[in-house]
């Protein structure tokens, strides 16, 4: 079962990082925001329903990548460094998401989860976690959700330190280009 002490602890300390890493990326953000719309020439912000925390929905933050159905000339940067998920640090201030957990769902999944599968439920969702870190391909489900139940039902410090290490390790394994992405935009529900 959860910790519910730590996950107090972590919402306290989600919310001291956020503000921390906004105000040191505030700058970067705004350049970003504007690049997007003089480059691509879209709207730079993308906004889509998630399920949160107990199934309850949430408007996810991100950066605008795709247009017309393709990457944007700038969203393939953005997506390789993991950059458009930034504007998350918003959701966190919110409440509604995490540094660390599983990764928020279309709400439209949620009636299709196994009874252990909805054990992700149970911690709040999370910017990284441990099948973002784990799967090289993102359309794997099932490992996705093994990884997901497993940090749900053994989250405490101690975990979300390694992730943390773990997911810092892999973006600059992208950085250097010894680690590669393939991403599958397979639905978990077709």
């Amino acid at each position: 079962m959860p910790n519910h002490s730590y996950i107090k602890q972590k919402k306290i300390l989600d919310f001291i990082f956020a503000t921390i890493s906004l105000l040191i990326l505030l700058i970067p953000l705004i350049c970003i925001f504007i690049s997007i719309i003089f480059l691509d020439r879209i709207n730079p912000i993308f906004i889509q329903e998630r399920s949160g925390f107990s199934k309850i929905n949430f408007k996810l933050i991100k950066f605008k990548t795709f247009k017309n159905g393709k990457i944007t000339k700038l969203g393939g940067f953005l997506r390789k460094y993991k950059i458009d998920e930034l504007p998350q640090i918003i959701n966190i201030l919110k409440g509604n998401l995490s540094f660390i957990g599983p990764r928020p769902l279309l709400p439209e999944y949620n009636d299709h989860y196994s009874k252990d599968q909805s054990f992700r439920f149970n911690v709040m969702p999370g910017i990284t976690g441990l099948s973002q870190i784990k799967i090289k391909r993102t359309n794997n489900w099932n490992q996705k959700f093994t990884y997901d139940t497993f940090y749900a039902k053994n989250i405490c410090l101690k975990l979300d330190l390694l992730i943390i290490y773990l997911t810092f390790k892999y973006l600059i394994e992208i950085i250097i280009g010894k680690k590669k992405v393939i991403e599958d935009h397979t639905p978990f529900v077709k």
